[in-house]
């Protein structure tokens, strides 16, 4: 049920964030952005989402404990810590960046003076790469296990991996949430259907 309800919020945080953002005008500031009062709104989902993804990758491991390859357990601590690291991001952008634009408007800009501060980017850069990298091989050994659909599993690292690389290139988080959100809400509708099945 978790993973159905992180998927769908997932899915409905882009839609949300992609009414909101305006990508294809330059002239825009993200501080304009923030400062809007549908900020908060809008960046909720993703924030309630990013929390509870955490127990979403708990959840789908102990549904295939013993069915799991090494190298998928390896992929699925990294991606653990990954999403608990990328949950403070969002819960960051989500409450502490409208006081920023209040306080620091010079801080909250496309060049994000924030991506210079090593507070940030000990958590950001690793998040995307902890939670991209630890999905891609988590994600490939769910395929191998064969308890969920295949085409899940490869939806998974698929995922996985556009959300490492849009650390760098944002973009790319839309693709990732397409993709990723899907799966989770695939998987967690199998999880409630078979529960108290063993898997």
């Amino acid at each position: 049920m978790i993973s159905m309800v992180t998927g769908g919020l997932l899915l409905v945080w882009w839609i949300l964030v992609a009414s909101l953002v305006p990508s294809i005008d330059p002239t825009v500031e993200l501080l304009d952005v923030v400062s809007k009062s549908a900020w908060l709104p809008f960046s909720l989902p993703g924030m309630v989402a990013s929390i509870l993804l955490p127990g979403v990758i708990v959840s789908l491991y102990f549904a295939q404990k013993g069915m799991v390859s090494k190298v998928g357990q390896a992929g699925f601590y990294l991606s653990l810590l990954g999403a608990v690291m990328f949950a403070w991001v969002q819960i960051e952008q989500t409450l502490v960046w409208p006081r920023l634009v209040e306080e620091a408007p010079h801080l909250v800009d496309y060049s994000l003076p924030l991506f210079g501060d090593v507070q940030f980017e000990f958590i950001y850069w690793p998040a995307h790469l902890l939670l991209g990298i630890g999905l891609l091989l988590f994600g490939r050994a769910t395929v191998k296990a064969g308890v969920f659909p295949r085409w899940a599993g490869h939806l998974l690292w698929f995922g996985g991996l556009m959300f490492g690389i849009s650390g760098i290139v944002l973009g790319l988080r839309f693709l990732a949430v397409l993709t990723l959100g899907p799966a989770l809400m695939w998987m967690g509708y199998l999880q409630w259907r078979d529960r108290g099945t063993a898997y």
